[in-house]
């Protein structure tokens, strides 16, 4: 050789280019398959990143939903006040009107009470003329100068009253 190598010098020096060539393309493949498992890892990442933000507006559209929903309980909730305050107005009327029903009733009750015993002693009142009448009618031959046109309404008032 005539840059001063010998054939084995250049076999040896060759053998170490070699050695070293599949060091290096060893050392190439395992990078190339860290690049590719970094590569998948990245591809990944990105689609966790997808399904984040996914993930994100879902939960922003479920809380404006929600929000909504929050709003529409409250419009609800402020008829629903409303109705309950109206509802406690119309029992405090128809209380008042059961009050004064009542007291309507408490003096009609009294008012009954008070003509019945009217009627009763109207009653007696009546018995006791009845009484007198019917002992009248059943003297009449012993009293002397009674009208026949009296004797005969006394007659007719005790068969009407039978």
């Amino acid at each position: 050789m005539d840059n001063g190598y010998t054939w084995n010098e250049c076999y040896v020096k060759i053998n170490e280019m070699y050695k070293e060539n599949l060091n290096l393309r060893e050392s190439i493949g395992r990078l190339e398959t860290k690049l590719s498992q970094a590569q998948t890892m990245i591809d990944e990442l990105e689609r966790l990143k997808i399904a984040h933000n996914t993930i994100i507006k879902s939960l922003n559209s479920a809380v404006s939903e929600q929000r909504e929903m929050i709003d529409r309980l409250r419009l609800v909730e402020d008829a629903h006040k409303q109705l309950i305050a109206s509802q406690r107005n119309y029992i405090n009327v128809l209380t008042k009107k059961l009050r004064d029903s009542t007291e309507k009733l408490n003096d009609l009750t009294i008012i009954n009470q008070t003509q019945r015993s009217i009627i009763f002693d109207q009653k007696d009142v009546i018995d006791k003329q009845y009484n007198i009448i019917n002992s009248i009618w059943t003297n009449r031959n012993t009293i002397l100068g009674i009208p026949k046109v009296v004797i005969k309404a006394i007659s007719d008032l005790i068969e009407f009253s039978a």
